[in-house]
């Protein structure tokens, strides 16, 4: 991998369920399909379709498509993802600010 994704905190990591895996991981293929070459976007759905099927492994099928297309697919995918997060994470803690329920330091309220 080119060095974006960090490897992950196991202490902090749930325990696993193939089901969670596979949502996550379809829902960060899909994304790199789409950030993707799009004369690629079929052979990306291909790759996509055993994980959707449950007939194939979530870390089989993210192994398939880096051989396939690269590790910046992932990357970028991730990168999004981790975007995507921060901006609704920053916008439910000025929520929850103006509600009065949490402080400005994001610290509950006593």
């Amino acid at each position: 991998m080119s060095g974006n994704i960090p490897p992950p905190l196991l202490e902090n990591t749930p325990p696993k369920n193939d089901i969670a895996d596979a949502m996550g991981t379809l829902a960060v293929l899909a994304m790199g399909c789409e950030l993707g070459d799009p004369k690629n976007k079929a052979k990306c759905q291909e790759i996509i379709k055993p994980l959707e099927e449950g007939k194939q492994k979530a870390v089989q099928t993210m192994k398939n498509m880096i051989v396939e297309f690269g590790p910046e697919v992932m990357d970028d995918a991730m990168d999004k993802i981790n975007i995507i997060a921060f901006e609704a994470a920053t916008l439910a803690k000025e929520e929850l600010i103006a509600k009065g329920l949490i402080n400005q330091d994001g610290t509950p309220k006593e």
